[in-house]
């Protein structure tokens, strides 16, 4: 699914930005080669996660901005060169805030930060797999 963000002055009254004060909302909309009665299916074969695991899931899905890139230059013989940003992992203190702010107990707080920090430790994976095989397809190239 694609989304468009749509200026102010196009919003309908009701819609609204989320809070988050740009002027825009976030309206979801179909690719041309997307039917509607598929994504229906698909939305109602979704799995619902376990009230435990909802937590941790909006806590990496709200942080996910809040974390550190690092930005390296590739350079290679004949003036080749690329700039490569790659993300670090959310830090302590943003999940220690991220809990404190959402009413996390104490007993709480050490799994939640641990589940968090397994989740992002699979994005970071995944994330550094994808950039460094761009980053070979480009030396190659």
């Amino acid at each position: 699914m694609w989304v468009t963000i749509a200026p102010a002055s196009m919003r309908k009254p009701w819609e609204t930005d989320g809070g988050i004060g740009l002027g825009t909302s976030v309206q979801p909309v179909s690719r041309p080669d997307e039917a509607p009665e598929i994504r229906e299916v698909l939305l109602a074969e979704k799995p619902v996660l376990p009230a435990a695991l909802e937590r941790p899931w909006r806590c990496w899905h709200d942080l996910e901005h809040d974390r550190v890139w690092s930005f390296d230059l590739i350079g290679a013989a004949m003036g080749k060169i690329r700039g490569v940003s790659r993300p670090t992992g959310i830090t302590w203190s943003a999940l220690a805030l991220w809990c404190q702010a959402n009413a996390v107990t104490q007993e709480d707080t050490s799994w939640l930060i641990a589940q968090v920090r397994a989740l992002d430790a699979v994005f970071l994976r995944h994330r550094n797999e994808q950039i460094t095989a761009s980053i070979a397809e480009f030396l190659k190239g």
